[in-house]
C-alpha cells in the first residue's frame, strides 16, 4: 500500500490536513446539556408521535410537544408514554386531552401520526429527580384539554381516581410514585 501524498495536492486539502497521532489521547468533547423547560403549565401542540422500544424492550410512544404560547414559545419537550398495562392510562389521558375521538393502533405509524400530530392541549411539567445518574429532568404530571366539555369530564375522572379537588392538576402526580 502506498501512503504517500499525491504529487500535486489540492490546495484546499493541503490547508486542512494535519498530522494525526494514533497514540495521542483523544480529546473528549463535553456532552451538550439538554435545555429543560422550567416546571409549570404549557400550551402545546403535538409535533411528532412515534412508536419505539426502550433499551429494555418495552414498547412506547415517543411524543414531541412544542410550546405554542408564552415565554418559551417554540421550545420542545419530548417524553415517552409506555404501552404497558400499568401505564396505558397515560396514553388514554393524553388522547382525551388532545381531542382524539376514535381508537388508534399504536403499531400503525400513519394511524398514530394522524391521531396525534397537530393536536393542541395543556400540559404541566414537574421536576423529576429520580434518574439514576442524579440529573434533573422534567416529566408531564398532568394533561388538560382546551375544550371545556372535555375538561369537565377529565376533572371529574381525576377527582374520582385521585380524590380531592377536581380542578387540581398536581393531585395526579402526588398520588403516584415515580414519573407518570
Amino acid at each position: 500500500m502506498d501512503f504517500s501524498l499525491p504529487a500535486t495536492p489540492n490546495p484546499r486539502q493541503e490547508a486542512t490536513m494535519a498530522a494525526i497521532d494514533p497514540n495521542a489521547t483523544a480529546a473528549t468533547t463535553p456532552r451538550k446539556a439538554r435545555e429543560l423547560l422550567p416546571a409549570g403549565p404549557y400550551m402545546v401542540s403535538i409535533k411528532w408521535a412515534e412508536k419505539t422500544v426502550s433499551n429494555k424492550g418495552t414498547p412506547r410512544i415517543t411524543f414531541t410537544y412544542e410550546v405554542i404560547a408564552g415565554d418559551h414559545k417554540g421550545k420542545a419537550h419530548r417524553e415517552d408514554a409506555y404501552l404497558t398495562e400499568g401505564s396505558i392510562w397515560k396514553v388514554q389521558t393524553l388522547a382525551k386531552a388532545a381531542g382524539v375521538k376514535k381508537a388508534f393502533d399504536p403499531d400503525n405509524a400513519r394511524d398514530l401520526i394522524d391521531s396525534f400530530v397537530g393536536k393542541q392541549l395543556k400540559i404541566v411539567l414537574s421536576v423529576d429527580d429520580s434518574r439514576p445518574d442524579g440529573q434533573e429532568d422534567r416529566k408531564i404530571s398532568a394533561f388538560d384539554s382546551f375544550d371545556p366539555e372535555v375538561k369537565k369530564v377529565m376533572d371529574a375522572e381525576r377527582k374520582a381516581r385521585f380524590g380531592g379537588s377536581a380542578g387540581g392538576n398536581a393531585s395526579a402526580s402526588s398520588t403516584r410514585t415515580g414519573p407518570i
